[in-house]
């Protein structure tokens, strides 16, 4: 077998199903036995100018539960309607989000193909006047919290509230409004909608939870990654993008979130292998030296390198 074919080395997915060693991608392991049966599991991608290649790291926790709980599937969308705060051209906006997609949906295909029929990207709609003046009406929810203004005021004020308050119609939080009104379509019971994200999430979290006190609405699961403390489908610095190469040197060097994302990406890498040996506890258990040097990973970073390349 060629050492540096990717699709050769995916015929081997991988298989933690059974082990507890996941769960060190999960900032509240103990939400995880909230899950509902046939719960839907949902992951959000923010879109900028470029895409990192660490943004096939945010799935990775959502895949393993899919793999423990058959019941699961995953939905994940992107939300491009609110980039324009980000002052992205929106052409660059749907290009990249077009290479978000298929760059997390080959990862999945390559390294979880048993899973790519019960992961999908979702379509989400558009920002519609009816849309717009319920979110300029949670604004005014958000505006009595002092931290979420704090928060937005130290990057776009209005407009950040703004879309702090369409994460609730985003990620379909159990509301008393029409169906129609959510940007990502709902399911019949909204409630089976489990929201999967990182550190970054918390304050959006806190928001979408004032909307939902004020309208006396249903608070759903949510569920925090370790990964995606600084969120992955956002560059950091000088990071490599899709189509880019991870270097040794770029990981010795990176910083602790942008790091643990790639080295939990290059665990599953070296599982696909076949070392089923190989933990996420080891991320954390070991200097980055020693995690880097080991043979396994250093090929496993050769595949991820393949995998960029296309």
């Amino acid at each position: 077998m060629d050492e540096r074919d990717v699709s050769s080395v995916a015929q081997k997915e991988i298989q933690v199903a059974n082990s507890d060693d996941w769960k060190y991608l999960c900032q509240n392991p103990e939400s995880l036995n909230e899950l509902p049966k046939d719960a839907i599991l949902s992951i959000g991608f923010g879109i900028d100018a470029s895409v990192p290649l660490r943004a096939i790291s945010y799935p990775l926790l959502a895949l393993q539960l899919l793999q423990d709980r058959p019941d699961l599937t995953l939905e994940m969308y992107v939300a491009t309607q609110f980039s324009q705060l980000l002052g992205v051209d929106q052409d660059l906006v749907l290009t990249n989000s077009q290479v978000l997609k298929q760059t997390v949906n080959q990862f999945i295909g390559n390294f979880f193909p048993t899973l790519a029929s019960r992961a999908r990207f979702v379509p989400t709609g558009d920002i519609t006047e009816k849309r717009l003046s319920l979110l300029n009406a949670w604004v005014k929810i958000l505006q009595k919290d002092r931290e979420l203004v704090d928060f937005a005021q130290a990057r776009s004020g209005k407009d950040s509230l703004l879309y702090m308050a369409a994460h609730a119609l985003y990620m379909r939080d159990p509301l008393p409004i029409d169906p129609s009104d959510y940007i990502v379509s709902p399911p019949e019971d909204e409630r089976s909608v489990v929201m999967i994200g990182g550190e970054g999430e918390k304050i959006m979290w806190q928001a979408r939870k004032r909307i939902i006190e004020k309208l006396d609405g249903v608070e759903p699961i949510q569920i925090f990654t370790t990964l995606g403390r600084t969120p992955p489908y956002f560059k950091k610095d000088e990071e490599p993008e899709v189509g880019d190469e991870v270097s040794l040197k770029f990981l010795m060097g990176a910083i602790p979130e942008v790091y643990r994302d790639y080295a939990a990406t290059l665990v599953i890498i070296a599982k696909s292998m076949g070392n089923d040996a190989m933990s996420f506890k080891e991320i954390t258990m070991m200097s980055r030296r020693n995690f880097l040097a080991q043979e396994d990973v250093q090929l496993a970073l050769m595949y991820l390198n393949d995998f960029s390349r296309g």
